[in-house]
């Protein structure tokens, strides 16, 4: 299996996770008076994990700031936020404009939003700003929050051939899935992920692989099923031998699942 493990160690690829706040402005109505030029959302991340151990609700101070191109008194600015995951606990409100200069105002204005320290998720604000005719334009921003976890995510089970025959011209994939699931929501899962281990040589290089649940690579078939999936490709230079397989999840707050094992052989 020496040809798999050389082969499998370009499987190492890297989550690219939200990090930051994303934000972005609505273009101008054209017919528009009043229209947001500038928008700022602070903190553009809430990170609960290393601040806290303990779950509670926690109040989170937002600030919007911004400017406001071609104000008058019967500009009128308002506010929503919104946890993308849970949006029925969404708040809204209204912003009050700075004196204005020259057609010219500023906001800033500070909101209280209560989410759990065990959320993770993004939160959409969206800040709209309208003339006295109803047109204008609106800005948004996304702030990631970190949340702690309240328990580990659990692999429900692990399935994989036990036994396969080595192909003797072509190359063949086999796959090896594990479905897990986390009290926390499905975005708490950091990864999921097998050791290899052959009961001749030791565990492979680059283990242990991770497996996905996009739909698209190494073989899953279908994204965000909790079915997360790779593939070993197999041909006739392959070896029979006998392989220790080990199946783990770990959370965004480092919380290990417990180890699933099974066997897959290898045999001519």
């Amino acid at each position: 299996m020496n040809h798999l493990l050389t082969f499998i160690g370009g499987l190492c690829l890297c989550l690219v996770l939200l990090a930051g706040c994303e934000t972005g402005v609505e273009d101008r109505v054209p017919d528009a008076t009043s229209y947001i030029k500038q928008f700022n959302v602070t903190p553009g991340v809430v990170d609960f994990r290393g601040q806290t151990d303990q779950v509670f609700d926690s109040t989170l101070s937002i600030e919007l700031s911004g400017q406001i191109e071609e104000a008058t008194e019967a500009t009128r600015i308002s506010f929503s936020v919104t946890d993308i995951q849970e949006p029925d606990k969404g708040i809204e409100g209204i912003i009050h404009l700075n004196p204005i200069t020259r057609h010219n105002g500023t906001f800033i204005e500070e909101i209280s939003y209560t989410i759990s320290t065990s959320t993770t998720t993004n939160i959409l604000v969206v800040v709209t700003v309208k003339d006295e005719s109803g047109n204008g334009n609106y800005a948004q921003s996304v702030i990631r929050v970190n949340g702690i976890s309240n328990s580990p995510p659990e692999i429900i089970y692990a399935d994989n051939p036990t036994e396969y025959s080595i192909p003797q011209s072509g190359t063949e994939n086999i796959r090896f899935m594990a479905k897990v699931t986390d009290e926390d929501g499905q975005t708490n899962i950091e990864g999921v992920f097998l050791r290899l281990i052959s009961q001749t040589n030791g565990e492979a290089a680059n283990s242990p692989f991770k497996l996905f649940d996009d739909g698209q690579s190494f073989g899953d078939q279908t994204a965000d099923d909790s079915l997360y999936t790779l593939t070993f490709p197999v041909n006739s230079e392959n070896q029979p031998d006998t392989y220790n397989i080990f199946y783990y999840a770990i959370d965004r707050a480092g919380l290990v699942s417990d180890t699933v094992k099974t066997t897959f052989t290898l045999v001519e």
